[in-house]
């Protein structure tokens, strides 16, 4: 029972696909639209988040119930240990007591004529033969009482332990019982979670379009951006929902290094520039995983990394103009490696698989 599942490259393809096909529509939703289309997936993923808890919740009980059954069951078998040593102990006492009755009972049948008769031949009075008869009729009636006795103890031992043995057999099946039950809530998790997953995705993206759809709607009027920044900045919303642009542990499933790299001093811009055309033609947002370089073909996909952290990053724009330096990355993307002003970097050109 840890994080949320990796998705598998087709599964990540069919989201991106199904994201991008929805998403081609965004440059005609007003600004409103778009707005209530992320208030609906944000729901969806309250939603989803809600039932995902609620499974973990269940998951978690069934794992303390069989934590529970199984220390009873250990409980149960150290009872059965102890009535079992008890009913040994029983055991070895009556198979003693009845050879003591057998040997008293050999005794008396062999030397008990002679001193009855040596008792009668030496007794003063009839109540003496008496004592002498009853005597040897009480010793072997003890012997019986006490094998009785045994024997009995012997029963009811025997029952408790058939009865801890039921027991524990129940408790064993109990548990049979809950690991099937929490095989199948752990599906359900992976499924829930999977969804989540998926759905903070299609958040995170329509979020971003509706940044993008603010920052060309604010400034439509005073005409800052043409028809060529709006359409550039909507092919660059498409491109970054396809691949998981942000922090990643390594390369993505859905890319292969080409073996080109590239390393050296990075810096980062953000404030003062968000809002402007870059050099793809798109509007520059601080806030999503992009860079700039002077040399790599705008569109260019970069692994950067930094200190044993990597992110995911995009070149649309030219940059960084100061010596020394080969990438600008955007505030979200050094943030992301945890870069302060400047660092030096490595970074990896991937391309489509």
């Amino acid at each position: 029972m840890a994080g949320l599942p990796r998705f598998s490259s087709s599964c990540s393809k069919i989201l991106a696909a199904t994201i991008v096909a929805a998403l081609g529509l965004l440059s005609f939703i007003p600004k409103d639209d778009a707005a209530a289309q992320s208030a609906t997936t944000r729901q969806k993923v309250d939603d989803l988040s809600f039932k995902a808890h609620q499974i973990r919740e269940r998951y978690d009980e069934l794992v303390a119930q069989i934590n529970r059954s199984q220390n009873a069951i250990l409980e149960k078998q150290l009872q059965i240990v102890n009535v079992s040593s008890e009913l040994m102990r029983r055991e070895e006492e009556l198979t003693r007591k009845t050879a003591d009755l057998h040997t008293f009972v050999r005794l008396a049948y062999k030397y008990g004529p002679g001193d009855i008769a040596g008792s009668v031949i030496t007794a003063k009075s009839f109540s003496e033969i008496g004592l002498a008869n009853r005597y040897l009729g009480s010793r072997v009636s003890a012997h019986r009482r006490a094998i009785e006795e045994m024997l009995a103890a012997q029963t009811a031992v025997t029952a408790v332990s058939m009865q801890l043995e039921d027991k524990r057999a129940q408790l064993q099946a109990d548990i049979e019982r809950l690991l099937d039950a929490v095989d199948d809530t752990q599906a359900a998790l992976v499924d829930a979670e999977t969804a989540l997953a998926a759905a903070r995705q299609e958040l995170d993206i329509r979020e971003q379009m509706q940044r993008a759809i603010r920052l060309v709607q604010a400034a439509g009027a005073s005409g800052q951006y043409s028809q060529r920044h709006i359409l550039a900045s909507q092919r660059q919303s498409e491109f970054l929902a396809k691949y998981p642009f942000g922090p990643v542990s390594g390369v993505p499933s859905q890319l292969r290094p080409t073996g080109q790299v590239i390393e050296g001093v990075a810096s980062w811009y953000g404030p003062g520039f968000h809002g402007l055309p870059t050099a793809s033609g798109a509007v520059f947002d601080e806030n999503l995983y992009t860079c700039a370089n002077k040399e790599l073909p705008l569109g260019t996909i970069l692994l950067v990394t930094y200190q044993g952290r990597s992110v995911l990053v995009l070149v649309n724009d030219r940059g960084p103009f100061v010596p020394g330096r080969v990438l600008d990355l955007s505030k979200a993307a050094k943030e992301a490696i945890g870069m302060g002003g400047l660092g030096y970097v490595t970074a990896q050109v991937l391309e489509p698989i």
